[in-house]
């Protein structure tokens, strides 16, 4: 009877800790590490999970744009890209980093899949109902061409 309690302790010691380190703030509001999101609009839902970095603009080679969007205009790789951010305070930028997941409105079903680094767009693919892939898009930054396989 003890090994139950003692498991049953260690459960929820682990899954309050992992529900404490998801969808965290900065101290001036900005989005960093795992998060877990949840759209529900009215003729398109999804949910998505992936990390947010916070990273300095001070940092980055930006080509000034007139932009009316949460874009910058950087060099990477001997090309030129957007950096997509979705907050911005001073110097400091919230951007998506690693693998993020899109799932449907009922969290079961992948979409489609986005590899960030650092806020750009590395690569994305899309599935059918099925879950066969459907599309794969990709940028080969250093010859500057971005590739749509259908």
């Amino acid at each position: 009877m003890m090994k139950v309690y003692l498991i049953l302790i260690l459960y929820i010691l682990l899954a309050t800790n992992c529900l404490h380190s998801q969808n965290k703030t900065t101290s001036n509001g900005l989005k960093t590490g795992f998060w877990k999101t949840e759209y529900n609009r009215e003729f398109y839902e999804f949910n998505c999970k992936g990390r947010y970095k916070v990273i300095s603009t001070k940092n980055l080679d930006t080509i000034p744009k007139v932009s009316y969007t949460k874009n910058l205009t950087v060099v990477y790789k001997n090309d030129t890209t957007w950096l997509s951010y979705g907050e911005r305070k001073g110097d400091s930028i919230e951007v998506q980093d690693g693998l993020w997941k899109y799932y449907d409105s009922t969290g079961l079903k992948l979409e489609y899949l986005v590899k960030y680094k650092r806020g750009i767009r590395l690569w994305s693919k899309d599935f059918n109902l099925d879950g066969s892939l459907y599309s794969h898009s990709y940028t080969n930054f250093k010859r500057g061409i971005t590739f749509y396989d259908h």
